[in-house]
């Protein structure tokens, strides 16, 4: 891939290229995004709902879901 112009603003996004990248550019610019990355790890966390049969008085059944990943 080869890039040509006067100014590139890479602005918080990545330029990917198959093969070769090369270019003819007066200036080039990367912008990096600002934020707190939030580190994940696997725990015990796990989303549970109720399904209810019948009437009050009737029973109900209990599913969980396989676990998840919780944030720190």
């Amino acid at each position: 891939m080869r890039i040509t112009g006067l100014d590139l603003l890479n602005d918080k996004s990545r330029i990917l290229a198959g093969g070769l990248l090369s270019g003819d550019l007066g200036s080039l610019r990367n912008v990096d995004g600002e934020g707190v990355p939030l580190p994940m790890r696997p725990g015990p966390a796990k989303s549970t709902w109720t399904k209810y049969k019948g009437d009050r008085k009737g029973y109900s059944v209990r599913r969980w879901s396989a676990p998840l990943l919780s944030p720190r």
